[in-house]
């Protein structure tokens, strides 16, 4: 693995900028520094680029020590706080200017220009010119060329600096969107403890050139190490050794404890001597919420959809080849005809395989309206109607009716087709946060929901017609002069979803 560590790192400028910075970034690991205007972090993120070199110590990229490697040596790309963009080049010649310099052939230069103009979203402004592009847009071509080289790591000093708030926060989920995709390890450079805590695996809390405390958002926000990075990361209460007893605690051994203010009861307004008195709450972790908490890791590690897809496939594939080889069959119950079990991965049946892809997408019966809802599902989330409808139906609904009221509308969202399964589930892990719950049992809850309405609706819908058609062709596999009526399949859902 080719992890990234700075070791015993010292540098002085006027005064001394770092000392003894010791820093370890795993690969494809999203690691920010985090902490005031001129306590070190780009100066850290300039010796890593090789823009400047150390006073002492060293840099690893896995074995390799790169402490005094040139920046073109090093294979590291670079978003700049100005994006430092060409602005007499259009945002193609910008991506591609990188490729050019390592003198790779024209194809293989348009090639990873295309791609990752695509990956960024600005494949159709491949043409303009950096004056008549926003500042996110602007944002996005700088990472764009940044990723074009496909560098062992990718640094971003402090990108988002030069955008207003909302754009801001779109543009920290799209960076982070991205790096996700392409599993890169990822250096982020950032004063701003929201965007740290929200798109980092690991965050390093800096002060005075120092690295005082490095860990996973929520240990950081937790489990500060002192008064500085309590109260730099958010809000947080002091408690000495002297006062546990008066906050109800117990069994701690350390001097002080931080406490956060969302963990503060509050007993009374005011006691004898006109203070307020509150207790510690010492919430304690439910088998639940641990058990939900590994999913959420574990699922935020799987692959995009594409990908588990043609893993899938291969799976498949291996599967036939284990199947035929134990000479396992099947009798077709329509002709009576002995099916035996093929292996996929022979010469032959790869050939069929791929000859007849065309052939087998084109005779897929529901293949029009699949398409056609397929459209309309996107149409209603791009324009955001079902996203609006859903948000007004269940913003202001009272804590206990949520639950019922994220199923009912995940039911009814089966009008909008796969809509539905975009917006709600997303939506439903905002609103369960917003209560106090676990995300995963929000996004359970909308799954659920929308499949429910699948399964059973008394609201006619595209998907009746598409399950007749998979209900079709099933029936005809007995008997292949039997039609079916997509009437059957609404009756069918409307019954069920009384009596059911």
């Amino acid at each position: 693995m080719k992890n990234i560590e700075l070791k015993e790192i010292n540098h002085y400028g006027k005064e001394q900028v770092l000392h003894d910075v010791n820093i370890s970034i795993k690969e494809g690991e999203f690691f920010t520094l985090l902490g005031p205007s001129g306590c070190g972090k780009t100066t850290i993120l300039r010796i890593i680029g090789g823009f400047i070199k150390p006073l002492s110590g060293s840099i690893y990229v896995g074995d390799k020590d790169i402490t005094n490697l040139e920046p073109e040596y090093r294979n590291m790309g670079t978003v700049f706080q100005n994006y430092a963009l060409f602005p007499n080049m259009t945002v193609e010649e910008n991506v591609a200017y990188g490729l050019k310099i390592k003198k790779l052939p024209k194809k293989v230069i348009a090639e990873k220009s295309d791609k990752y103009l695509e990956l960024s979203g600005m494949k159709d402004y491949r043409k303009k010119r950096i004056d008549e592009l926003s500042g996110g847009q602007q944002q996005r071509v700088a990472i764009a060329r940044a990723l074009a080289i496909e560098p062992t790591m990718l640094l971003l000093d402090e990108p988002m600096s030069n955008l207003d708030v909302a754009l801001r926060v779109k543009m920290r989920e799209e960076i982070r969107e991205i790096q996700q995709k392409i599993g890169i390890t990822t250096l982020f450079i950032t004063h701003d403890q929201q965007e740290a805590l929200a798109i980092s695996d690991k965050i390093a809390v800096m002060d005075k050139g120092r690295v005082l405390q490095i860990g996973t958002p929520m240990e950081v926000y937790k489990n500060p190490v002192n008064d500085f990075v309590a109260n730099f990361v958010g809000t947080s209460n002091c408690i000495e050794k002297e006062e546990y007893t008066n906050f109800g605690i117990e069994k701690e051994e350390k001097p002080y404890i931080y406490k956060r203010p969302e963990e503060m009861v509050l007993l009374q307004n005011t006691n004898e001597s006109g203070f307020i008195k509150v207790k510690i709450e010492n919430k304690k972790v439910g088998l639940l919420d641990r058990v939900l908490n590994s999913v959420e890791r574990v699922g935020n590690k799987l692959p995009d959809p594409v990908t588990i897809f043609f893993i899938l496939c291969g799976v498949i594939f291996v599967l036939s080849a284990i199947i035929s080889s134990q000479d396992v069959s099947a009798i077709h119950p329509s002709t009576g005809e002995k099916i035996i079990a093929i292996n996929l991965l022979t010469k032959e049946q790869l050939k069929i395989f791929l000859g007849s892809i065309v052939s087998n997408f084109q005779s897929f019966a529901p293949l029009g309206l699949v398409l056609v809802t397929m459209i309309g599902a996107g149409i209603a989330e791009k324009t955001g109607l079902m996203e609006v409808l859903m948000k007004q139906s269940i913003n202001k609904v009272p804590k206990k009716l949520v639950t019922g009221t994220i199923i009912f509308v995940g039911i009814v969202a089966n009008a909008a087709a796969d809509a539905g399964f975009i917006v709600l589930p997303p939506l439903a892990a905002l609103v369960f946060i917003g209560i106090g719950r676990h995300p995963l049992i929000g996004m359970f809850v909308g799954y659920a929901g929308v499949a429910a309405g699948f399964s059973a609706n008394i609201i006619v819908s595209m998907i009746d017609v598409l399950l007749a058609g998979f209900t079709g062709q099933s029936a005809q596999m007995v008997d292949p002069n039997y039609v079916v009526n997509p009437a059957m399949n609404m009756y069918f859902l409307a019954v069920s979803a009384v009596v059911l």
